[in-house]
């Protein structure tokens, strides 16, 4: 028996495999709105920013599929690849945007809008020629696009994930309600008439001290306070084995640096034990939390030099046969990054602060 030849899509939504579709692009475009106001959220709280695409690849099954009874593998990739773009904005503004307030400096939002366009574009203008080198090449597995593809892969599994993954944001909600209800007049964690719980936080070094084993050596001087906040824990999963190095920088700041400098005499005479890790987190070490990021980020540049050097040896070959290239000209590399700076250096100079401009 012959096989009939599947019938191609015909139209941008009338497709009979769906791929893009009006469901895949305004799901796309409302989640990635929902997640970039919860990551930016999160961001500011923790200090580091989320990947949305498995988040959006999950949620897409619990939609297309679940929902709509209708989702494809590649209905959903458009979809996640959507929200992924439009909560990808946010890594760029949340770290340089509250700085400016905080400093008090004045920003024009209409330079500040073409800041970011701006930096926007340097992205694209370098993950472009990038891609082939590293993915091509040097097969780097990125662990998030590992991730998605899997979620991909598996419709009737990210349908049951999806449930969890809503389950899971109701627990987390339900528990971080209680932390707010105090500005109410409504119950709250600080109720409980536990002295080392408050409304927002538990403080088990306190608890600790209060052991009788652990208390022993227990020091007052050791930060070991924790945020009621769900989301932190959420962020730690989804984030991997790199959460656990900013876990490991919190016990390394304040069970280790915050006892060691009190004990040594590093800080103020007037800084009782108990103020101790407040007194280290604003003098030592976010200072050296910073540094350790930016020398981080130098180094992955460094790193990045040769898959560079490589991009721009295969964007400076000549097209194929057919005339068809299969990176951008380097042309374009070279109009966008200029382009890009020059935009970015006339937004610092519209950027006005104490009535001077930059």
């Amino acid at each position: 028996m012959s096989q009939a030849t599947p019938t191609r899509p015909t139209g941008l939504f009338q497709n009979r495999y769906r791929e893009i579709t009006v469901s895949a692009v305004v799901f796309g475009i409302l989640i990635g709105v929902v997640m970039n106001a919860a990551i930016t959220y999160s961001g500011l709280k923790i200090g580091f920013t989320l990947g949305g695409s498995a988040i959006a690849a999950v949620l897409g099954w619990g939609v297309l599929r679940g929902l709509l009874k209708k989702g494809t593998i590649v209905e959903n990739n458009i979809a996640q690849t959507i929200a992924s773009s439009v909560n990808t904005s946010n890594s760029g503004v949340i770290f340089t945007v509250p700085v400016l307030y905080l400093l008090g400096v004045r920003v024009d939002p209409i330079w500040l809008g073409a800041a970011c366009v701006a930096g926007a574009l340097l992205g694209v203008a370098f993950i472009i020629p990038t891609r082939k080198q590293m993915i091509e090449f040097d097969r780097l597995r990125f662990p998030t696009g590992t991730a998605v593809a899997a979620v991909l892969r598996s419709p009737g599994e990210g349908v049951r994930k999806s449930q969890v993954l809503l389950a899971g944001v109701g627990l987390s909600m339900l528990i971080f309600f209680f932390t707010q209800t105090s500005a109410f007049g409504w119950w709250g964690y600080g109720d409980l008439g536990v002295s080392w719980i408050s409304n927002d936080h538990v403080n088990l070094g306190a608890w600790f001290e209060t052991l009788p084993v652990i208390g022993d050596f227990w020091l007052p001087s050791m930060g070991f306070d924790w945020a009621i906040a769900p989301f932190a824990i959420g962020a730690g999963f989804i984030t991997g084995r790199p959460g656990l190095v900013v876990l490991a920088g919190g016990v390394l700041a304040y069970l280790i640096i915050s006892p060691i400098a009190h004990s040594a005499g590093w800080m103020p005479d007037d800084v009782a034990a108990a103020a101790a890790p407040g007194w280290a987190r604003a003098n030592l070490t976010k200072s050296i939390g910073i540094g350790m990021l930016m020398g981080g980020a130098l180094m992955g540049l460094i790193f990045a030099i040769p898959s560079i050097g490589g991009a721009l040896k295969s964007m400076k070959r000549s097209p194929g046969a057919q005339g068809e290239r299969e990176e951008l000209p380097l042309g374009v590399l070279a109009i966008a990054i200029p382009l890009a700076f020059a935009v970015l250096f006339l937004a610092a100079r519209g950027t006005i602060t104490d009535g001077s401009t930059l």
